[in-house]
């Protein structure tokens, strides 16, 4: 971008987030009348191809994996994908642009979806959720917060309905409200057509100079990921179930039970506080003579009481 500048020619990347999604290009003009106040979406249409399979045909993650290679969804090392890092990228690029200040991506440290399971996905169907790999940034009082990872969010959450290899990015502004952009998010015509647009947007305007998008400033610092609000829901093998119930009712304080009648485990809901915190007494759950293992945690969303 620096160097697009000081050469008066412009550098445009439509295509790098959201495929054939028009989103930075709106964030630059169309939106240019607000403060963005937070960034929440599906940008990895590979993940979403997953969950999607999972949820709805009852396939493994491993078979689900196959099916999106086999379609040419992957990347070729798909750690970019399921490890969430390809979210992170496309989530520092949106952030940037949105909060005007600089967001390594590689200070936003991800979760990818390998770990989740068909049973997580009846745990959440059971509380009329699904699963989604989310990419969240906020602009909040103490700075920028950013964050990829799996959440359950409620059905009735417009990004619920998002499925397949579509992406779809909620943009809040402090004028407009929120702003949802929606479309392929993979694919090599939907990907053609932002490139092919960028093209001409360079061609239409060849004889102005080039203007940086963002700032060019020290990287900005984020808040870190477990210093926050969150809700978790939490799933751990049991031996018995009356005592379980009673060691996670004294140890983590009122939470909500999810019981898809399963003998030996059962998830429940934590209260919103510090994730920080709630992650050290789960921990602390394992040493209970009742309680086998801490088997997953996923975040609930809305994610964060962030201020």
């Amino acid at each position: 971008l620096q160097l697009a500048h000081d050469n008066n020619v412009n550098y445009l990347f439509e295509a790098s987030v959201g495929g054939g999604i028009p989103i930075i290009r709106p964030l630059n003009k169309c939106l240019a009348a607000n403060r963005i106040m937070s960034i929440t979406g599906i940008v990895n249409g590979t993940t979403n191809y997953i969950l999607t399979k999972m949820k709805n045909e009852g396939l493994s993650f491993d078979d689900a994996l196959k099916e999106a290679r086999r379609k040419g969804y992957v990347e070729s090392n798909p750690k970019e994908d399921i490890d969430g890092y390809d979210a992170a990228r496309k989530l520092s690029i949106l952030s940037t642009i949105a909060f005007d200040e600089f967001i390594d991506y590689r200070k936003i440290r991800p979760e990818g979806i390998s770990r989740l399971g068909m049973i997580d996905m009846e745990y959440a169907d059971s509380i009329n959720s699904v699963i989604k790999l989310l990419a969240i940034g906020k602009r909040v009082s103490r700075g920028i917060f950013c964050k990829v990872a799996p959440v359950i969010l409620q059905k009735s959450h417009p990004l619920a309905s998002v499925e397949d290899i579509f992406n779809a990015i909620v943009v809040e502004g402090n004028i407009v409200g929120d702003a949802m952009f929606y479309g392929r998010g993979a694919g090599k015509l939907p990907t053609a057509s932002a490139i092919i647009a960028d093209i001409m947007d360079v061609v239409n305007n060849v004889y102005s100079n080039g203007k940086r998008l963002w700032k060019v400033k020290e990287h900005s610092e984020l808040i870190d990921s477990e210093m926050y609000d969150a809700s978790l829901f939490v799933r751990v093998g049991i031996i018995d179930m009356p005592s379980a119930k009673k060691l996670i009712s004294e140890k983590m304080g009122e939470v909500k039970f999810v019981d898809i009648g399963k003998k030996y485990e059962i998830g429940f809901i934590t209260q919103q506080e510090r994730e920080s915190a709630v992650r050290k007494k789960i921990k602390q759950l394992a040493d209970g003579s009742c309680i086998s293992s801490v088997l997953n945690i996923i975040m609930m969303y809305p994610e964060a009481n962030i201020n």
